[in-house]
């Protein structure tokens, strides 16, 4: 198990990250959080800083190995009768995935098992993520990249139902899309914060949380506020004093 620390840098600009991340980073998977000055990054942030120069430093193709990716980018005829020597080369797999056109498709089975595979496919295209293993569609890291920016919501279909008991996920996902609250667990439907945060994106979401946050004058003002109808999912005391109101 790996042990999370919180760096604390003095940072304001994104220059000042990479020269804390070239410093500082050993093992990325330790480093949940880096608070800056002026600039919040987290691990999932972190991982799209590193990896231009993770991949230069480990990953340096082969003369024959540049000419597959050149030809992969301009979707030669030639990569359907090379593609099966490259089909266990990690390093032209990941730089495939980086800097062509292919998406979790082209990763032939044994390296579907790789990790970083997985994460470097993930980043590229939220939407592989429902061709993955069970093993990593329950694996919170592997959804959150998947959810840290602006996805799908059919996304959470599959992934495994005991991440949406993970606030952290559940945060994550409210905040970048929209009809995600319906897939929190019946606790975080409960929690304010959360509820308030997937209102703020999209006030019909009301409807998901419990009983108890639809009588919240405060998540009911915003929900309204964001979507006019959701006042018909407050409840009854809050609908009566918005009546009344107008």
């Amino acid at each position: 198990m790996n042990k999370f620390k919180i760096f604390t840098f003095q940072s304001d600009s994104s220059k000042g990250v990479i020269k804390v991340v070239k410093k500082a980073l050993k093992d990325n998977d330790s480093l949940l959080e880096l608070k800056l000055s002026k600039i919040d990054i987290d691990i999932y942030e972190l991982r799209t800083i590193t990896d231009a120069t993770t991949l230069k430093k480990s990953s340096k193709l082969t003369s024959d190995e540049q000419k597959y990716i050149d030809l992969l980018k301009a979707n030669d005829e030639k990569v359907e009768l090379l593609s099966y020597k490259y089909k266990d080369n990690k390093r032209v797999t990941l730089t495939a995935i980086r800097e062509c056109n292919v998406g979790f498709s082209f990763v032939f089975e044994k390296l579907r098992k790789d990790r970083e595979v997985v994460i470097s496919a993930i980043r590229k295209n939220s939407e592989d993520f429902q061709y993955l293993s069970k093993k990593f569609r329950s694996d919170k890291e592997i959804l959150m990249i998947a959810i840290s920016k602006s996805y799908p919501v059919w996304i959470l279909d599959f992934a495994d139902k005991k991440l949406f008991s993970d606030k952290e996920v559940v945060m994550m996902a409210v905040k970048n899309t929209k009809g995600a609250l319906k897939y929190a667990s019946k606790e975080l439907r409960s929690d304010k914060e959360v509820v308030m945060t997937a209102v703020s994106k999209n006030g019909v979401e009301l409807q998901y949380a419990s009983l108890e946050v639809r009588a919240d004058r405060e998540v009911v003002a915003l929900a309204v506020a964001n979507y006019s109808y959701a006042l018909m999912y407050a409840s009854k005391e809050l609908q009566t004093m918005y009546s009344k109101q107008t």
